[in-house]
């Protein structure tokens, strides 16, 4: 592991932090490791949240026998809730709700209603649709950006260009348009990459009755403040016992 961290160290300036998947008893061997990673690099395709820079990503599962085929994917059963519980969403689908498939009044209420309600942006030839989601924020596939770049921070201005390289934004004379939704580090990162300037995410969001992401975020911290630490305190220990639940099953 130590010599595989420095090759990465110097070849590869994308990642921050790695995690090592293993067994009390070391039992997995070469063909199992072959197995998972060609598994795990499939469901990181399927879901299509990050980008894979892999040179050495073999082109299909190893070949095991049913049992060992059947272990593995036990193993990774158990292995991808942990990935969650750690922030690395790279094998976690993004979820889109849509209120076009609902009828019911009270139904579509009660979704507008939610935390993760939509949100829009309507700035300098930029609109788009998103929504405030704890893996990150989405901007939903058909946004409309401006193609023109102004001030940016690096940061972003990397992230603009990587996107327009790879397709997801597709450029359309002055604009440039979101093929496929896409899950942004931040609201401002989502409305500066669009917008192609400086923007701040908590105010230029808004949601359909004009309220801007830092107000409803205010009312949310608010409510929570009223009614104490108690569901915090409960979910902080759920997460915990169902962590360290997942961890005995691994091990």
């Amino acid at each position: 592991m130590r010599a595989r961290l420095d090759a990465h160290q110097k070849q590869k300036d994308f990642w921050t932090h790695g995690y090592v998947l293993t067994t009390k008893d070391d039992s997995l061997n070469k063909a199992h490791v072959g197995y998972l990673e060609a598994r795990l690099l499939e469901i990181a395709a399927d879901v299509d949240s990050v980008v894979l820079d892999n040179g050495t990503a073999p082109s299909s599962p190893a070949r095991l026998s049913e049992p060992e085929t059947a272990d593995m994917e036990t193993y990774l059963d158990n292995v991808l809730p942990l990935f969650a519980l750690v922030g690395v969403d790279a094998f976690e689908a993004i979820e889109e709700p849509s209120l076009t498939d609902l009828t019911d009044e009270s139904a579509i209420e009660s979704v507008a209603q939610q935390s993760n309600a939509r949100l829009y942006l309507s700035t300098q030839l930029t609109i788009a649709e998103g929504e405030d989601q704890s893996a990150g924020f989405l901007v939903l596939e058909g946004a409309v950006g401006r193609r023109e770049k102004k001030v940016m921070l690096p940061g972003y201005a990397q992230l603009r260009e990587r996107l327009v390289q790879e397709g997801t934004l597709r450029e359309d004379g002055d604009l440039l348009v979101l093929e496929k939704s896409y899950l942004f580090d931040s609201p401002s990162a989502a409305a500066s990459v669009l917008s192609g300037g400086n923007k701040n995410g908590r105010t230029e969001w808004r949601d359909a009755r004009g309220r801007t992401l830092k107000d409803i975020q205010a009312q949310m911290t608010a409510v929570d403040e009223q009614d104490g630490d108690a569901p915090v305190d409960a979910l902080e220990g759920a997460l915990a016992e169902e962590l360290a639940r997942k961890a005995a099953v691994v091990a």
